[in-house]
């Protein structure tokens, strides 16, 4: 009876995850279409010269993100470690003691953004002559907007621990259309167009955060909005963030970092061409992101449980299938890149290095499928420590190292080599120390996740590259043509090579079941 049971929860929570991976896959499509357009709008009104300054003025804002970055991953945890306890009381005590944390970190923030960040940006950024005005306005938007969504994180991670992925996928639908609707005002105002567009940014990042409290305050009316301090729960939560912090920071450093250094050697229009390839990232991004945050907290929740056979296999694979997602946007953007770039802006409106870039970042983020899933493993597990210290560490050498190779060389598309390797070097460390905290076997991993996805992308690569020789991409219908044709592609070695034996099995088993089922309703 026991196993039975067992088996019930499982495929219940399986559906579960199937289903919010399908609300998040509509989020993320959708958003992902409305972003490109309004880059292509933003990048017309602003033009390159401003498009840049603002990637580089807001992205700084973004380097003190860590901040809010490592206490969000420290609420989502200690709120899914309370739903598998199953413990009201502690859930809600833990979302008063973030709604606290999270008022004095704003303030800190605030005194970093004002003090430090003020002067950095006044006198060290490389500022077009003539937008110094402008650029300290966007400054202070960007850290406006920021404050809201540091306020924003106890409410996003309540949804997200409860898994209410439709909520969370209308939220990001409504915030995508708002960003197009800011876009076509900028496009259509006689104002300084980059001061309007930082402006309406606050106030769109305002009204997400209202509409998430509102929904969260009706739905758990249970909770309270009233913000405690519980020492025992803060310190805990503090003393987990704390070494998170570590590892936020070096995220953000490493995105952050580069485009500060190429301000630094370059002029802004290659931060244009980091922005947009940047952007092309956070698309393919999305879907990767939507994918395992609709597993997180069954990943979590496995391992309070003490379900150690369901924690390895959702981590092992969601980090497969999360790959494999990417590989599916990924190849055909790589193989078709400039006329998609010409296509999506227009051939005069793309600025120099934006392929390279594009690639190199997309590359990059191939590698960082594999990371989430085992960084969420260890976060189950709570002991970050010197996880975080180490793999931090080598993420943060991108600073130093790019700055070297920009020394050297005049090529901005080699410090974004930089950070490519480093990451592959990350992630070689991320699965050494999770062996060190959790009994599970390297050489398993490399046989059932890295050979499989390595063997896809390598047959798949040669055989859509050919292909795309003899098409030779330059109009849309032959972009779609070949993008169609390597999706096929794609999921046949998928079907053949990258899946087992018996996850090939419950593929067919599903798809047969699916059928049956169409056909008795018809």
């Amino acid at each position: 009876m026991k196993s039975d049971k067992f088996q019930m929860d499982n495929k219940a929570s399986n559906k579960r995850i199937v289903k919010n991976t399908l609300f998040l896959y509509l989020r993320s499509t959708i958003i992902l279409f409305v972003s490109l357009y309004t880059s292509r709008i933003l990048l017309s009104a602003l033009g390159q010269a401003d498009f840049g300054l603002n990637n580089v003025v807001a992205g700084f804002v973004t380097m003190f993100s860590f901040l809010n970055a490592s206490m969000i991953n420290s609420i989502q945890r200690f709120l899914s470690n309370a739903l598998g306890k199953d413990d009201r009381l502690l859930f809600n005590k833990i979302f008063q003691c973030s709604l606290t944390i999270q008022l004095l970190l704003s303030l800190l923030f605030l005194l970093l953004g004002e003090t430090i960040g003020l002067w950095f940006v006044t006198t060290k950024l490389n500022i077009p002559p003539g937008r110094e005005q402008a650029a300290l306005y966007v400054y202070q938007f960007a850290v406006l907007s920021f404050v809201f969504k540091i306020f924003l994180a106890p409410f996003s991670s309540v949804i997200i621990s409860k898994e209410k992925m439709n909520f969370f996928s209308i939220q990001g639908i409504i915030e995508a259309f708002l960003l197009l609707l800011i876009c076509f005002i900028v496009k259509y105002s006689s104002s300084d167009r980059l001061v309007l567009y930082a402006s309406l940014l606050s106030l769109s990042a305002f009204c997400i955060l209202f509409m998430n409290a509102i929904y969260v305050m009706k739905k758990w009316k249970e909770l309270s909005l009233k913000p405690i301090w519980d020492k025992d729960i803060v310190t805990v939560m503090a003393s987990f963030s704390g070494w998170n912090l570590f590892g936020s920071f070096s995220s953000i450093a490493k995105s952050q970092g580069i485009n500060i250094v190429l301000n630094l050697f370059f002029d802004v229009v290659v931060n244009a061409a980091r922005g947009i390839s940047m952007q092309v990232l956070n698309g393919v991004n999305s879907l990767i992101y939507n994918f395992q945050t609709a597993f997180q907290p069954q990943l979590m929740q496995s391992y309070a449980e003490g379900d150690m056979e369901r924690y390895r296999f959702i981590t092992f694979y969601g980090s497969k299938i999360s790959f494999f997602i990417m590989w599916l946007l990924a190849l055909p953007i790589i193989l078709s890149i400039d006329s998609i770039l010409n296509l999506w802006l227009g051939a005069s409106n793309v600025p120099a290095y934006t392929a390279e870039f594009t690639i190199i970042v997309l590359l990059t983020g191939l590698v960082e499928t594999f990371a989430s899933p085992i960084a969420m493993a260890v976060y189950a597990h709570g002991n970050i420590k010197w996880f975080q210290i180490v793999v931090s560490t080598v993420k943060i050498l991108v600073i130093p190292c790019a700055y070297i190779i920009c020394l050297f060389y005049n090529n901005p598309s080699y410090a974004l080599l930089v950070s490519l390797c480093l990451e592959i070097i990350a992630q070689s460390i991320r699965l050494i120390m999770w062996k060190r905290l959790v009994d599970i076997s390297i050489r398993f991993y490399l046989k059932t996740v890295i050979l499989p996805t390595v063997s896809v992308a390598v047959i798949s690569f040669i055989i859509c590259y050919f292909i795309n020789k003899q098409i030779n991409c330059d109009g849309l219908v032959e972009i779609i043509l070949a993008v169609v044709i390597s999706w096929f592609i794609i999921i046949g070695s998928v079907v053949l090579i990258g899946l087992s034996k018996s996850e090939r099995v419950q593929l067919m088993t599903f798809l047969s079941s699916k059928l049956k089922k169409n056909r008795n309703n018809n």
